[in-house]
């Protein structure tokens, strides 16, 4: 991918998509105790989540919203940034994404219904990730809201 070959972040240093990939896996759990995210299976914010979308806002007294073009959405809550919930568009939740912190770079894990590992993104800003599948794949690289397979070829938008 020549998009992606090498981006200057910070200070100067150079990130490239091999530092992603082995940044991006390195201390990764496969599994985590999904019991513990019980009550936002369905989520409990789902008719005001969808309004404030359809209104196109992003944004809710508590929690950060964003939806995604090919449907869902996601939030996360203002004081806990580290913990992302994504849903389907009828409100199931569909992922749970567990950052290493609310600043740039960081590292998100997302793990599906059952707790087991289903991709990471290493975020360079707000406006440029690599994800990776679990089996260490690049799913896509998103610069602002496209995202581009390894061809760079648009694949998905964010709305």
């Amino acid at each position: 991918m020549s998009t992606a070959e090498a981006r200057t972040i910070k200070a100067g240093v150079t990130y490239t998509f091999a530092d992603a990939k082995r940044d991006a896996f390195k201390g990764v759990s496969k599994k985590i105790n999904i019991n513990k995210y019980g009550k936002v299976l369905k989520d409990p914010f789902y008719e005001e989540n969808k309004m404030l979308l359809k209104l196109g806002k992003n944004e809710a007294d508590n929690r950060y919203i964003i939806g995604f073009s090919i449907g869902g959405y996601a939030y996360a809550y203002k004081k806990a940034k580290t913990v992302a919930y994504y849903y389907t568009d009828e409100g199931d939740l569909e992922h749970i994404g567990i950052s290493s912190s609310p600043d740039y770079p960081k590292r998100t894990i997302k793990y599906d219904t059952k707790g087991i590992l289903s991709n990471v993104i290493i975020e360079l800003s707000d406006k440029e990730q690599f994800v990776f599948d679990a089996d260490k794949k690049l799913i896509g690289y998103w610069i602002k809201n496209n995202c581009y397979d390894e061809k760079g070829e648009l694949i998905y938008t964010r709305k």
